[in-house]
C-alpha cells in the first residue's frame, strides 16, 4: 500500500475550483467534493496508507450541465420518471447517460484534468462517484452510484467521469433518493480519480454493526482480489465481527468464493 506522502504532488495549475488533491481535503469539504472524497481526505490526514488520488468538485458537475445547457433537458426527463415503472426509469437513465457522454467537459477543466491524471503516475485508475449526502445519518448511497475499475487513458477517464455523473440518475439511485424524499434535480456529485492497486484481498469495515446497530462491534467483510464483487453483491464475503473493548474476534464466517476480480497484464 502506498504511503500518504506518495499522494500526487501539488501543482498550482491543477489546484482550482474543479480539482482538489486528496491531501488537501478535510471532512468539512463534503459539500464541495462529496462524502466519499471527504472521507478519503480524512483517512489521509489520519496517516492511513491510500493510493494517490484527486477529486473533481461538485462545481465541475454543475458547470458541465450549465455550459452544455443540459439542466432544462435533465429537468424535463426527470419529470417523466415514475417509480412504479422500472422500464421507464431505465429508458430515462439511458437518455441522460447519452446526453452526458455526447457533451464536452467544461473547457477550463481539460488541461488541468490531463495534468492531474499524469501526476498520479499510474497505468490504471479507479474512477469513483462521490455524491453529497453519502453515508449521512439519514441515508447511505453506498453502492447506488457507479465505480469504474481498470480505466486506462484520458479518453476513457473522461468517459468514466461522465458515466459516474449519469449514475446518479440510475433507476436504483432515483428510487433510493425518492424513498428519502430527496429531490433528484438537486443532485450534487463529485468524482474521485485514484491510482488502481492490485490487492490480494479487499474489504469493507463498519465501525458500527450495520445490522444490529451495536456500537461496540466492528464488522469486517472481505473478498479475494478487487472489492467490486463485494460491493456489487456478486460474491459472498468472509465475515468477521470484532469487539472494540477486547479486540477479540467474536464471530468468524468463511465463505466459498468461486470467483475474484483482479489485475492481470495491466487489465482488470
Amino acid at each position: 500500500m502506498l504511503k500518504p506522502e506518495s499522494t500526487s504532488p501539488k501543482n498550482p495549475c491543477i489546484m482550482d475550483s474543479y480539482i482538489r488533491q486528496i491531501s488537501d481535503i478535510i471532512k468539512e469539504d463534503a459539500p464541495m467534493v462529496g462524502a466519499k472524497a471527504a472521507n478519503l481526505g480524512e483517512m489521509y490526514r489520519l496517516g492511513l496508507h491510500i493510493p494517490p488520488a484527486f477529486a473533481l468538485s461538485t462545481q465541475c458537475f454543475s458547470d458541465f450541465l450549465n455550459v452544455n445547457h443540459l439542466s432544462e433537458q435533465l429537468r424535463l426527463l426527470l419529470s417523466q420518471t415514475n417509480p412504479q415503472n422500472p422500464e421507464r426509469l431505465s429508458d430515462i437513465h439511458r437518455l441522460i447517460e447519452h446526453l452526458f457522454i455526447s457533451a464536452p467537459l467544461p473547457a477550463p477543466l481539460e488541461s488541468p484534468l490531463h495534468l492531474a491524471v499524469k501526476s498520479l503516475s499510474a497505468p490504471l485508475f479507479a474512477v469513483r462517484s462521490s455524491a453529497v449526502g453519502e453515508d449521512s445519518l439519514v441515508s447511505s448511497f453506498a453502492g447506488q452510484n457507479e465505480t469504474f475499475l481498470g480505466v486506462q487513458g484520458q479518453t476513457n477517464i473522461t468517459l468514466a467521469i461522465k458515466k459516474c455523473w449519469a449514475s446518479a440518475f440510475s433507476p436504483r439511485s432515483l428510487s433510493y433518493r425518492r424513498s428519502f424524499g430527496l429531490d433528484p434535480e438537486k443532485i450534487q456529485i463529485g468524482v474521485i480519480i485514484q491510482a488502481l492497486i492490485s490487492p490480494d484481498i479487499s474489504g469493507v469495515v463498519f465501525s458500527i454493526n450495520p445490522v444490529t446497530g451495536d456500537q461496540e462491534t466492528v464488522v469486517i467483510e472481505a473478498v479475494f482480489g478487487l472489492g467490486e464483487l463485494l460491493v456489487s453483491g456478486q460474491v459472498t464475503p468472509d465475515h468477521y465481527e470484532l469487539s472494540k473493548t477486547t479486540r477479540v474476534i467474536t464471530l468468524e464466517q468463511l465463505a466459498v468464493q468461486e470467483k475474484k476480480l483482479t489485475v492481470v497484464g495491466g487489465q482488470v
